[in-house]
Formats: structure tokens, sequence, C-alpha cells
């Protein structure tokens, strides 16, 4: 029987999800350390700007503990602001590497043109219904 397009929908969520998941814990982090990372690679940011930024995600608190465990690990060195350290810019770029093949994993055997009218089609459906 063929499913409709809200499962599909959720189905490709929560197996993006898991992907993503898996590919960050094998270096020890999770999708707000990821999220952290390429936020201060773009520039340092203080505490309240980086939580500012990253409000929707975020729970109480959980900036500074992410933050903490990123400085933790060496890839992050705070103050008024924080910076990315050499170590950090590092190991976000293993990262990206991996998560990069991660999404071409996802989307094997289409093409250009499939990948941007699919888009094009959520992007559609969710304004109708917004």
């Amino acid at each position: 029987m063929d499913r409709p397009i809200g499962y599909w929908v959720k189905n490709l969520d929560n197996v993006l999800e898991g992907s993503l998941d898996r590919t960050l814990a094998s270096r020890g982090v999770g999708r707000r350390h990821w999220q952290t990372l390429n936020l201060l690679a773009d520039a340092p940011r203080t505490v309240a700007e980086a939580t500012a930024e990253l409000a929707p995600f975020l729970g109480p608190g959980e900036m500074l503990s992410v933050l903490a465990e990123l400085e933790r690990l060496g890839w992050v060195e705070g103050g008024d602001r924080f910076v990315l350290t050499a170590e950090g810019q590092a190991a976000l770029e293993s990262l990206r590497t991996e998560v990069t093949q991660m999404r071409q994993r996802a989307t094997e055997g289409l093409s250009e043109d499939d990948y941007r009218t699919t888009v094009a089609t959520l992007r559609r459906m969710a304004e109708n219904l917004a």
C-alpha cells in the first residue's frame, strides 16, 4: 500500500536525524555542538549572542553546557567571546566531511532537478498550510 506524503516526510525526518546523530556521536558530540561549532566558525560570539542565534533549538541554560563541553574538548576558547581553536577548526572540517558524506548518501539516485523539485514542493506545501 502506498503511504501518504506525511508518512514519508516524518520518516525522512527521523532517519535524517538518526543518521546525523550517529555521525556526530562517533566524535563524541551532538547536534547542539555541531550547530555551535558552525556558528563560531563564522565569527566569535558571546554566550548571549550564541544563545540568541540558536534559541529555537536550545533548552534553558543549554548553551553554557555546550560551550563548556567544547572547551573541555579543546575545540573552543572562552572569555568574553568564544572562538574556535585550531583543534576545533580541524574537528569541524572533519565533521563537515562526514556530514557531507551522510547527506550525499541521502540523495543517492536523485538528479539535481529531482532534488530541487522535491525541496520546492515541500516548501510550497509548508507555505500553503502556514
